[in-house]
């Protein structure tokens, strides 16, 4: 296309999406939502979530075909003409419309093997005898006692030796003995119940992390947006209750 094109086809495409959404909402009045929805999500929320929820959601809506574009990056939502992202943790300031969908939390895990080998720490402190994996390589400040707060002296910090930002992944390492590091829960406790990994710290007040569906406020009204979270939160509930 040439300059001029490339710069329209994106509006072009927006319109276009906005009275398929407009005729599938009139729709939605005889019929059940329909349409092509895409969604953006981590690799371990698309396997650990959406994997065992789509299926029925499929089934419930056979007239939504979806695409999942799993990427751990956030992506910009009206470049790529995606409908809907699930993000955790804290949300940047945007025009986009935001609904919390569940509440996770960060557990301390490491393998039996490891611990077995290295012993199992008992306080914070005792971290730094260990090997540290983290998302971020960055130092994290952990509270010694429950009642520490993230900037008090009680803290103490810790450097990762391992970086992985990928959960997945991450837990993977775990898994075969590289260290002690944190999981969201919905990832380490199907591993704990297995035996495979084992918590550590199981009395200290975890990190808490939020997931939300952000969408495009124009897409509000959509038929397949609102059926598709109203799914997503169903599911939810019936895994883990919401605070």
């Amino acid at each position: 296309p040439t300059d001029a094109g490339a710069l329209f086809y994106p509006y072009a495409h927006r319109i276009l999406t906005d009275v398929e959404e407009a005729d599938a909402a009139m729709s939605s009045f005889a019929g059940a939502p329909r349409g092509t929805l895409r969604v953006s999500t981590s690799v371990s929320f698309s396997q650990c979530i959406l994997a065992p929820m789509l299926p029925s959601f499929l089934e419930r809506y056979p007239a939504v075909r979806v695409v999942i574009d799993v990427d751990d990056r956030r992506v910009d939502l009206l470049a790529q003409q995606t409908d809907l992202a699930i993000r955790l943790g804290k949300l940047e300031d945007s025009a986009l419309i935001a609904r919390r969908i569940a509440t996770f939390e960060l557990w301390f895990c490491a393998s039996p093997d490891y611990l077995a080998e290295r012993g199992t720490p008992t306080e914070v402190r005792d971290l730094s005898a260990h090997r540290f994996v983290g998302r971020d390589d960055v130092v994290l400040r952990l509270p010694t006692t429950p009642s520490a707060k993230p900037h008090d002296e009680e803290c103490v910090e810790v450097s990762p030796e391992l970086v992985i930002p990928d959960a997945v992944t991450l837990q993977a390492v775990l898994l075969k003995g590289a260290g002690i590091g944190r999981l969201p829960d919905f990832l380490a406790d199907p591993m704990i119940h297995a035996g495979k990994l084992a918590r550590v710290f199981p009395g200290l007040a975890p990190q808490v992390i939020e997931a939300y569906a952000v969408y495009p406020s124009h897409r509000s009204l959509s038929a397949k947006v609102r059926a598709f979270i109203d799914a997503l939160v169903d599911y939810l509930d019936s895994i883990r209750p919401l605070d």
